[in-house]
């Protein structure tokens, strides 16, 4: 299997965003660097904040426990599968014997 891509979300406070326009664009060219690059400010009057958002890819720790966890609920629908297929075996058996003529 292989690493998948997350999406990182994060909110800033405008008030970060004040003075001089060349630091604001310093500010912003910072977080472009770091990777942050989506920019929303739906709601931007409202929450004095504003959201960023940068794609990455899982680290190993991610990695290891997102696969553990797709294994243990892979062996759990097996056995859920294997416990719904004798529940329904036991119901035709038991349907068979009711209803066949002896």
């Amino acid at each position: 299997m292989t690493k998948k891509l997350i999406k990182e979300y994060k909110f800033l406070e405008i008030c970060l965003f004040e003075g001089k326009l060349q630091n604001i664009q310093n500010k912003i060219q910072d977080l472009i660097n770091e990777g942050w690059v989506n920019i929303n400010v739906d709601g931007f009057s409202d929450y004095n904040a504003f959201e960023i958002s940068k794609l990455r890819l899982e680290t190993d720790e991610e990695y290891d426990t997102r696969i553990k966890f797709e294994n243990e609920q892979s062996e759990r629908l097996a056995k859920n599968n294997k416990m719904i297929e004798k529940r329904e075996r036991e119901t035709f058996l038991r349907l068979k014997k009711k209803f066949e003529p002896s």
